[in-house]
């Protein structure tokens, strides 16, 4: 069925539009999710700066974490793997479901950051290079008025779910893997 549906044996899709691959709907729900997302978590941070005081949680064990500059890689790749899930729906009903979860991650977190602010108070460490000036572009947008809800290990789990529909094998072991290491970025 697969090489029927991408048409490797040379014989046209004879699937009815609703069965083929939703790509416009996909590239619609991408930017439209993606802009959603910049406006709404622009908006939490933006209240949460207007309070006097924002209070943080945090654990004397923390403060051992070590800082490892490279792990901005996978945590940055996030924003990929979300828009290749999107892209990955093989069909409206599962893209839909997909931009659903999505969504509601998000409205989720970001009523967790309106509601309950807690804030990252701790220096960031100084990072150079590549991983420096991924750093700097997060930190462009990323405030410390996010420490929980973890929107980004919520968003981690929902991709996880999605790609483990559609890879077997090594390839989602390795995904899986990469994404477990997403998730720990937050903490390095």
């Amino acid at each position: 069925r697969l090489g029927h549906l991408h048409g490797v044996d040379g014989a046209e899709d004879d699937l009815s539009g609703a069965e083929r691959r939703p790509w416009l709907e996909a590239w619609a729900w991408l930017f439209g999710l993606g802009a959603l997302f910049f406006l709404s978590y622009g908006f939490a941070n933006w209240v949460t700066s207007l309070r006097a005081h924002v209070p943080e949680i945090a654990f004397a064990w923390e403060r051992r974490i070590p800082f490892l500059p490279w792990t901005v890689a996978p945590y940055w790749s996030t924003d990929l793997f979300y828009a290749g899930a999107l892209l990955l729906s093989a069909t409206r009903d599962e893209l839909r479901t997909l931009a659903k979860r999505l969504l509601a991650t998000q409205a989720i977190c970001i009523a967790g950051f309106l509601l309950f602010p807690l804030r990252y108070s701790w220096a960031r460490p100084a990072a150079s290079g590549w991983a420096g000036d991924m750093f700097t572009a997060l930190l462009s947008f990323d405030q410390p008025f996010n420490q929980a809800p973890s929107l980004h290990v919520a968003l981690t789990a929902v991709l996880w779910v999605a790609y483990g529909r559609h890879l077997r094998g090594w390839a989602l072991w390795l995904v899986r893997a990469w994404f477990a290491l997403a998730a720990v970025s937050t903490l390095t």
